[in-house]
């Protein structure tokens, strides 16, 4: 933010670089707070649990204990 808000010799060069790297935050911080969440929500019924094939294995194999 200082970088942004600067005044003085240089800082126009300061506020570009400034700009970018605040940007860059408030584009990361919306994206991992609200964005993969939501797609997150949007795909979650269409996966499969992590051990879906021992448990089709389990339903189609008899029990051998």
């Amino acid at each position: 933010m200082p970088l942004v808000l600067a005044t003085g010799a240089g800082a126009e060069s300061r506020f570009t670089i400034g700009v970018v790297i605040l940007g860059g935050l408030l584009f990361a911080t919306v994206l991992t707070l609200f964005i993969i969440p939501v797609l997150y929500q949007w795909l979650a019924p269409y996966a499969s649990p992590a051990d879906a094939v021992s448990q089709q294995l389990d339903k189609e194999l008899p029990n051998s204990d």
